[in-house]
């Protein structure tokens, strides 16, 4: 049975959204990967405190939207917490408008339209993340990711608002662990996933992309998927793409596609799991005990983050519970994921001793120069030798694969990817820039 949670819908959401900012509440006090986003942000704009505040503003909402949309999704024997954020609903939102005040295509409008008429395209992009604990694997890990996606589209929102029109539709999943304390296994899903968790999952996930983006692409719409596996997160992606791709309802080919079948682009960032070297089932299991050691001495976003985890989950599980969402960690519960997760679960495990995947999936891989799990002095040799035949390129980041469908970008960072860095913030100001605009004009309608 496949059941998806649906508290309320999303114009109710919308203008209880709009209302909560118009009081200054906000659903959470605490926003850990968005806290430490602003941090740095402050630390590299002392001299602009006033667009830090308003920021802070557009963090928050976000954070209000993502808890509004989260669900439960449930198959298989197991269910497991995501979310999403819609990029029109949140510019809405910050532009206080109603949803009713652009004109948006209905059902109705849809029918009546020609079979030659093509909507716009439609963006969806689904984060696969990591779990170590059962406090992991919530659906703001790696949210990051979502910041980050969302701060590139939003200008562009925005402008549309301002112009009358209809925003470009974009969405943002990050679909969080059945080990999550608000997720559940039965023994049979167990089992399966302690036997082959990776394949297991990513089945698992590749259904769900099916039934909450395909199922509702509009029948004259395009639709562009991006899967995005972080960490070993990299290895759920890949299963969930070659789940599609075997019943043939994705492709990544451009050549002779059609509008009913989306394309789909693979991202695996720092893919600890596809280390090749011999020694791997050491360079792995040090590797994530040195960057976690590494990470918290040195990276004061990792220091905001990690140590909190807990506290945020609690503050997050008492929002939800009134949506009716709760956690599941009876005794029962709570064997089973602990079978999976820690460094002696059956995920872990199964990572360091080797897993592939499909060398037919088109695939960017992004990997760190100074990754411990990923370290090699052969690959970063010829880095060295690519910047010196293509300097200042794309070229000099790109290491020739084994595999001809699969890039590999080697970039100087270590596993953890640096988010909130100079041009990320560039990102910002130009959301700030819109915001500011947004509010000096209400502010002039109303005088």
């Amino acid at each position: 049975m496949n059941h998806e949670r649906l508290p309320g819908s999303q114009d109710e959401k919308l203008e209880t959204n709009i209302a909560e900012r118009e009081s200054g509440s906000h659903l959470l006090d605490m926003f850990l990967w968005g806290d430490a986003g602003l941090d740095e942000y402050a630390k590299a704009r002392t001299d602009a405190p006033e667009k830090v505040a308003l920021m802070k503003e557009v963090i928050y909402t976000f954070l209000d939207q993502e808890i509004q949309n989260t669900r439960i999704y449930e198959s298989r024997g197991a269910s497991f917490p995501y979310t999403v954020i819609r990029i029109k609903d949140l510019a809405r939102a910050l532009y206080n408008i109603e949803r009713t005040s652009i004109a948006e295509p209905t059902d109705e409008t849809n029918r009546a339209l020609s079979p030659e008429t093509i909507l716009p395209t439609k963006h969806v992009e689904f984060v696969m993340t990591s779990v170590l604990a059962t406090v992991h694997g919530h659906p703001f890990t790696f949210c990051e990711e979502a910041i980050h996606q969302t701060m590139r589209a939003l200008p562009a929102a925005l402008t549309a608002l301002e112009n009358g029109e209809e925003p470009e539709d974009i969405e943002i999943y990050t679909l969080g662990f059945p080990t999550n304390e608000l997720g559940t296994m039965d023994a049979s899903f167990t089992d399966a996933m302690v036997e082959s968790p990776f394949k297991t999952l990513g089945s698992l996930y590749g259904e769900s992309v099916e039934k909450l983006a395909l199922e509702n692409k509009k029948q004259n719409q395009k639709m562009e998927l991006v899967f995005t596996g972080i960490s070993m997160g990299a290895n759920f992606a890949a299963e969930a793409a070659t789940a599609l791709l075997d019943k043939g309802l994705v492709t990544q080919s451009r050549e002779g596609t059609s509008i009913e079948q989306p394309h789909l682009t693979l991202n695996l960032y720092t893919p600890a799991g596809l280390n090749e070297a011999a020694m791997r089932r050491l360079q792995i299991s040090l590797g994530f005990g040195a960057e976690a050691v590494f990470q918290l001495a040195t990276n004061p976003v990792v220091r905001k983050i990690s140590p909190n985890e807990g506290k945020f989950l609690e503050k997050l599980k008492t929002v939800l519970k009134k949506e009716g969402i709760e956690a599941h960690m009876d005794e029962e519960q709570a064997k089973r994921k602990n079978k999976v997760t820690s460094m002696m679960g059956s995920i872990v495990q199964k990572l360091i001793r080797e897993v592939t995947i499909d060398p037919n999936l088109v695939a960017n891989k992004l990997v760190g120069t100074a990754d411990p799990t990923l370290y090699s002095m052969e690959r970063n040799r010829k880095l060295t030798k690519q910047k010196e035949k293509h300097p200042n390129s794309l070229g000099s980041h790109t290491i020739r694969e084994l595999h001809p469908n699969q890039r590999t970008f080697g970039v100087h960072m270590s596993h953890t990817i640096p988010f909130f860095r100079a041009s990320e913030f560039r990102r910002w100001d130009k959301v700030v820039e819109k915001v500011e605009g947004i509010k000096e004009k209400n502010r002039a309608q109303k005088t």
